[in-house]
């Protein structure tokens, strides 16, 4: 019998969870993520930005400018830093469209600094700015840089 926690957790569509467990068979040297417990917070959605390239009208953010005191990239490091002590596990990205902060790295170095803690890293991106260049540095920071 399973769980109705983890059918809730495995199935919510505000949860990263179900995007990284699809994905755990990339997960350098693992076939299953953490042990997921009901003690502590296992997962969280950041909102990078509310700044997006597109106006659809079916936005759940209304997302297009970016909000006047948005966080900058080093307090969203610091951030990843407390959710860690905190005991999370998984981090989702989301915007508006997190792929704009990947302009001046800030992106980058937000998901780098999120795999160097040995978080999991899941984003949501409707991927029309993503190039082959910034394609490949994804790639190579969220599938191959593991602890």
């Amino acid at each position: 019998m399973v769980d109705d926690t983890e059918i809730y957790l495995d199935e919510c569509p505000a949860s990263p969870l179900g995007h990284i467990l699809a994905l755990r068979s990339s997960v350098e040297g693992s076939n299953e993520p953490p042990y997921l417990s009901m003690d502590s917070i296992n997962d969280v959605t950041i909102y990078l930005t509310h700044a997006c390239n597109l106006r659809c009208k079916h936005c759940y953010l209304s997302a297009g400018k970016p909000l006047s005191r948005e966080l900058n990239v080093d307090d969203w490091l610091l951030i990843l830093d407390k959710l860690r002590d905190l005991g999370v596990k998984y981090v989702y990205l989301l915007g508006g469209e997190p792929t704009l902060l990947i302009k001046r790295g800030g992106l980058l170095r937000i998901i780098s600094h999120a795999k160097d803690l040995g978080l999991y890293v899941s984003m949501s991106t409707n991927g029309t700015l993503i190039n082959r260049e910034n394609a490949l540095q994804l790639k190579r920071l969220v599938l191959t840089r593991s602890r």
